[in-house]
């Protein structure tokens, strides 16, 4: 079956999508599939396929991982077989975009995001703090561990002013999922946007204005209103 869902990841590969990763950080391989394909021909087909994904995952293309987050059921995943995951992730973007939030759409979002926030490898800090982000997102305000969040969010504004910019990306946007996603950390969260409001943060994407971005979320009346997946 890996054999078949890769042949057919290929035959969606296009080199501009390719090349348009690339340009974001990835690395080969990869065919350059565009998510809504993906999607459109192949979740519905290999969805709920957990050892199909996890095999998909270690072949480290890109594609194939991102194919996977999408079929996958993290609700059944234990915390060995994510920790195994890790070391397939070889891209900070895959990392966030795929790896934290299998690991926020399971039972183990928390414990492993506190892991990974430990570590000293930043990629891995990195992707330990957009997990915490996810979680935020998903989880009941009375599921959040607050005092875990409360901590790395003091961390991370210590850190901030000297922090890279991608860790400075990831915690503007980390404060905007609080902000948007919890009643609980709702205003502390505005607060401490205030504070980095004025810093210029150089990103490959574009650094989302986070005062603003929780204007409209105010202004829709969706403050703490949860997503059912992290993984879209």
């Amino acid at each position: 079956m890996l054999e078949t869902a890769m042949k057919e990841l290929e035959a969606l590969g296009t080199a501009q999508t390719k090349k348009t990763l690339m340009n974001h950080g990835a690395r080969e391989p990869l065919f350059g599939v565009r998510i809504g394909d993906m999607k459109k021909e192949l979740v519905k087909k290999y969805r709920g396929n957990n050892d199909l994904a996890i095999q998909l995952i270690k072949t480290g293309n890109s594609d194939a991982q991102y194919l996977a987050g999408l079929i996958m059921n993290p609700q059944d995943l234990t915390i060995e077989t994510i920790r195994e995951l890790v070391p397939f992730f070889t891209w900070q973007a895959q990392s966030e975009a795929v790896l934290a939030c299998v690991a926020a759409d399971s039972p183990h979002g928390q414990t492993l995001a506190e892991e990974w926030l430990a570590s000293s490898d930043e990629r891995l800090l990195q992707t330990g703090l957009v997990t915490l982000s996810k979680c935020a997102s998903v989880l009941e305000d009375d599921q959040l561990n607050q005092e875990l969040f409360k901590e790395v969010t003091q961390e991370m504004m210590t850190r901030f002013p000297s922090a890279s910019d991608s860790l400075q990306y990831a915690i503007n946007n980390y404060l905007i999922s609080l902000g948007s996603f919890t009643h609980v950390f709702h205003e502390g969260a505005k607060d401490l946007l205030t504070q980095i409001a004025d810093v210029k943060i150089t990103a490959q994407c574009s650094v989302p204005d986070g005062l603003a971005k929780l204007a409209k979320v105010e202004e829709r009346g969706s403050v703490g209103k949860k997503r059912k997946k992290a993984m879209c």
